[in-house]
């Protein structure tokens, strides 16, 4: 991939690579085994969003392969769970000799709360059409 900013010729049919999830913020609001569901569903869904804006695009597990762009999905929880409470969500996208691309949306909790089990999904397809 030639050296320069990260645009939708370089992202429609690159090779993409999903970092483990982050969480920032308040994490202890989201409990154990609720912990591990909701990092599955963020690398998970970042993936199937990244995949339904550029259908040419594939994936792998190997970091260090060839021209591979790393995802690194986060989600910056809240202080508490009060309805005007909002949810941060973002990829830092970086490849080589590139700079990196950051997304970012906030979300209100009530929002993402009526997408109940496809909550990731909604965030990051939100992520996704901001993307060149």
């Amino acid at each position: 991939m030639a050296a320069g900013p990260l645009n939708r010729e370089k992202l429609q049919n690159a090779t993409y690579v999903i970092l483990p999830p982050v969480i920032q913020g308040n994490a202890s609001l989201i409990g154990g085994s609720d912990l591990k569901e909701v990092l599955g569903a963020m690398s998970r869904d970042s993936q199937g969003a990244l995949k339904r804006h550029y259908p040419g695009a594939s994936f792998t597990t190997d970091v260090n392969a060839p021209n591979v762009i790393r995802v690194s999905p986060q989600m910056q929880a809240p202080g508490a769970l009060v309805p005007w409470a909002n949810i941060g969500a973002r990829w830092v996208i970086q490849a080589q000799g590139a700079p990196d691309l950051v997304l970012q949306q906030d979300f209100s909790l009530w929002s993402v709360y009526t997408h109940r089990a496809d909550a990731a999904n909604f965030v990051f397809d939100q992520l996704a059409q901001r993307l060149p």
